[in-house]
């Protein structure tokens, strides 16, 4: 079977899509058995071939790899909505499946089409989403069109009903995996960031993009209830790029007369987010809703606890590996936070039961799946 999977969302600064995209099409090629083709759209993305080589380093060869490069991408998503066109084919050549990783794909004259919809939050928040209208308008055509759609979770696949219209039968749960390796700055150069950065010795950290949903300006307000009942309480590190609608969050942040450090490091690459990860007393996820939370397996790996809040996916991912709260009552995660800073039986009991979950989360089990999908 000759397959093409869509490794695009790779191509830039890599967040959840693209490591999800390079992590599968990496395992796909390891499995072996099939002929799989690595595709893009590299309009705009210079060094595309140096960039794919790298994102494939360790895995064998591909097939093939092709590019779509006359056009940018959202030209080619308007021009599927309106005329049907560009067709898989004329985009990469034959195929017996092609797989969109990042929601959509154009349609096909012969392929069998898969998209992935990580997460339709979009859908579930479109005023709080600053591209839901986007999303939104190439979104209806594209799942009606696509033989199959996966999605990561229970969660998921609820909106994916609810929100998206796409029949039950149509969709299949496959569930991602955790960090293939996890690389980490060398210690010395960790030190000169924590201090340029002004990281104190102890801090709660987040991950993911500024936006409404991740629900930052309630944990902000936690923390400084928190802190009040801690004697040496944690800083909070905010590590992720400035998204949509941020004003709420930065007005918190700019809030004079805290008794612990607030810090915004930005978007991080792999090896810093990691030291991040494996130097901070826990992993704080307050999002009001998740299609997965791939920050919850990033914490397993690095051996820290995890609170996080009950919405969404969350709870489905992490397990009785991490402790959970209400995302919309500032006490209850107040409460957690002052509960894991200070207890260090606790933290020692989730870390231990994050290792054990982790193994259950692994890209070659999503590979498996995935092929399954694509032989229905």
């Amino acid at each position: 079977m000759r397959i093409g999977i869509d490794i695009t969302a790779a191509l830039a600064d890599r967040t959840g899509v693209g490591n999800c995209a390079a992590s599968l099409a990496r395992a796909l090629l390891r499995a072996g058995g099939d002929d799989v083709v690595v595709c893009a759209h590299v309009f705009r993305h210079p060094g595309w071939r140096w960039k794919i080589a790298r994102l494939l380093t360790g895995a064998p060869r591909p097939a093939a790899v092709r590019e779509s490069r006359l056009l940018p991408h959202r030209v080619v998503l308007e021009a599927n909505r309106r005329f049907g066109f560009p067709t898989v084919e004329g985009l990469f050549g034959p195929l017996d499946v092609y797989h969109g990783t990042n929601f959509l794909c154009p349609p096909a004259r012969r392929a069998r089409t898969i998209s992935t919809c990580h997460d339709l939050a979009f859908l579930r928040f479109p005023k709080e989403v600053r591209v839901a209208h986007v999303y939104g308008r190439f979104m209806a055509g594209a799942l009606a069109r696509t033989d199959r759609v996966i999605v990561p979770s229970e969660a998921a696949r609820r909106d994916a009903v609810e929100f998206a219209g796409v029949s039950p039968d149509r969709i299949a749960i496959v569930p991602e995996g955790g960090p293939e390796s996890f690389p980490l700055l060398p210690e010395a150069a960790f030190r000169r960031l924590r201090a340029r950065l002004g990281i104190p010795d102890r801090y709660f950290l987040f991950l993911g993009t500024i936006e409404p949903r991740k629900n930052l300006p309630r944990l902000l307000a936690a923390c400084r209830v928190a802190w009040r009942h801690l004697p040496d309480p944690p800083g909070l590190v905010l590590a992720g790029r400035r998204g949509w609608h941020a004003r709420d969050t930065e007005r918190e942040l700019s809030r004079p007369g805290e008794r612990a450090p607030v810090v915004r490091a930005g978007f991080v690459p792999e090896e810093v987010r990691n030291s991040l990860l494996g130097g901070a007393v826990a992993l704080v996820l307050p999002s009001l809703w998740e299609g997965f939370g791939l920050p919850v397996l990033e914490a397993f790996a690095a051996g820290i606890p995890v609170l996080c809040s009950d919405a969404g996916a969350l709870p489905e991912v992490a397990g009785d590996a991490a402790l959970f709260f209400d995302p919309r009552d500032e006490g209850a995660i107040a409460t957690r936070l002052v509960e894991i800073a200070s207890d260090e039986g606790r933290r020692a009991e989730l870390v231990r039961r994050g290792r054990a979950r982790l193994p259950a989360f692994t890209w070659e089990r999503t590979a498996a799946l995935t092929r399954e999908v694509y032989r229905r």
